[in-house]
């Protein structure tokens, strides 16, 4: 019986934390596809000094909390999963594909922020110089590219994760 009451307690909690991670990576996810196909043609259309100033209202104070919120709270799920499955194999084994690649995707996300963050943080300090402020422009669009790739992928695979934890 312990067994049992073990298992379902490691299921539940396997889906738990799958639906958290999916929440915040689905949020993650949703900032990165409309930045990537709204925002970022957009902005080749205007002046950088408006993308430098439209970034310190935004990305440097709303969302200097959100943005790392959703990330971290991300990744903190799907690591946390990840030991569970790894824990409990016998009983999770079916979950374990989707959960371990689910969570490698979001580290290299997170990893890939530390090249984009420092990148938008300079921002606030460069002032409106063109030229410092379109380096600044295409570095952080190219890292949270990649980035972005990452976390829409982990989404991805969290979906399908969550499916097989409920099967």
């Amino acid at each position: 019986m312990e067994s049992t009451g073990g298992s379902i307690n490691s299921i539940i909690l396997l889906r738990i934390l799958l639906i958290a991670a999916c929440i915040l990576s689905g949020l993650l996810t949703g900032s990165d596809t409309e930045r990537y196909i709204v925002q970022l043609p957009a902005w080749h259309h205007l002046d950088v000094r408006i993308w430098g100033e439209f970034s310190r209202h935004a990305d440097l104070e709303n969302g200097l909390f959100l943005y790392p919120f959703e990330a971290i709270g991300n990744f903190a799920f799907l690591p946390g999963s990840s030991i569970l499955v790894f824990v409990n194999k016998e009983k999770l084994q079916r979950a374990a594909i989707p959960v371990y690649a689910s969570a490698v995707l979001s580290i290299i996300g997170l990893i890939l922020t530390f090249f984009a963050a420092p990148v938008m943080l300079s921002v606030r300090g460069i002032g409106n110089d063109i030229i410092t402020l379109q380096h600044a422009f295409n570095k952080f669009y190219y890292w949270s590219f990649f980035r972005g790739i990452a976390q829409v992928l982990s989404f991805c695979i969290c979906v399908w994760a969550i499916g097989k934890a409920f099967q």
